[in-house]
């Protein structure tokens, strides 16, 4: 937003009237203001990009949202959503996702945040051939990667990857208490200890 307009805005926030473009009677202005932004303004404020007062006018109640890929937590329930949704829209009878497609989609950096997860879902219920969407449905990438260069990653690979990282999250829900952990992943605790033993995962409890 250019100075020029910021003064504007501030402008309106303090007075709460506005003018009509070639109007000479204000206007009162009966509204909220819901302001978002990616951009730090603290450094935008301190290089003159950013009015301070209109910061602090704005910053009544902030809200910090951190970006998808700090938020695995959230990533298969959006998915959830968003295939519902790309269904409806394109009258598709997609069921759900392969357990392989939510791996990778923990994995991934979501660099295009929200958008570009649901862009991936509606690529990839247009491509779809079956009831699951695939991993070359949705990652298409990674699949020519693997063709490229002649390597293919063997299932047993695959499933020690995604059941290491099951665990993990599981212990990290828990703050690494093994009987807890356990019972999420509905095992007892002696075979939990044997797959971490043969997966390499180290125990860290959280501090307190």
């Amino acid at each position: 937003m250019p100075l020029s307009l910021q003064s504007k805005i501030l402008r309106l926030v303090e007075d709460r009237s506005f003018y009509r473009v070639g109007g000479e009677t204000p206007l009162a202005f009966q509204g909220r203001i819901v302001a978002a932004t990616h951009r730090d303004l603290q450094k935008a404020i301190a290089e003159k990009q950013f009015r301070e007062d209109l910061f602090y006018r704005l910053a009544v109640l902030p809200i910090s949202i951190a970006p998808l890929r700090e938020r695995p937590q959230d990533i298969i329930r959006f998915m959830q959503t968003f295939l519902k949704q790309a269904c409806e829209r394109q009258k598709r009878p997609i069921e759900g996702f392969s357990i392989f497609v939510e791996e990778l989609a923990l994995e991934h950096r979501w660099r295009g945040n929200i958008r570009e997860l649901l862009n991936r879902i509606e690529r990839a219920v247009a491509v779809s051939k079956g009831p699951l969407i695939q991993p070359s449905d949705m990652f298409p990438e990674n699949v020519s990667a693997d063709a490229g260069n002649g390597s293919f990653v063997q299932l047993a690979d695959i499933r020690d990857d995604a059941e290491r990282r099951h665990i993990e999250r599981a212990l990290s829900k828990t703050g690494g208490q093994i009987a807890e952990s356990a019972k999420l992943l509905g095992v007892s605790r002696t075979t939990l200890w044997e797959k971490m033993s043969k997966l390499g995962i180290e125990l860290k409890r959280s501090e307190n």
